[in-house]
């Protein structure tokens, strides 16, 4: 079964694993209305999580490599920054990537 990737144009992001992408759009009306069109195949798949002492599960060691490939072409403004990184001061990082994430949360896909 695919796992399909939804990124919204308010910057949120989604995974869901269904049949096909009307399966998929349709089970992510849980959390929002979108449509086919939204969705992205994911061809690698895989997330890491962690029991805590609580007994809850928590972010473990994130996302595999390939997955992560395929998130940042999602958020292409925010991975423009990071290539700053080394290059500025940690205040212009900082700003350039607060000004980076509010343009996301803005741009349609």
């Amino acid at each position: 079964m695919p796992v399909y990737m939804c990124r919204r144009e308010d910057g949120s992001l989604s995974f869901v694993a269904a049949p096909n992408k009307k399966d998929a759009a349709l089970m992510l009306d849980e959390f929002d209305s979108v449509g086919p069109e939204h969705l992205t195949v994911v061809k690698k798949f895989i997330v890491d999580f962690r029991l805590n002492d609580e007994g809850e599960l928590e972010p473990g060691e994130g996302f595999g490599a390939q997955c992560e490939l395929q998130i940042d072409k999602q958020y292409p403004l925010v991975e423009a920054v990071y290539e700053y990184e080394h290059e500025v001061s940690k205040e212009e990082f900082h700003r350039m990537l607060a000004e980076a994430v509010a343009k996301e949360r803005e741009r349609v896909q």
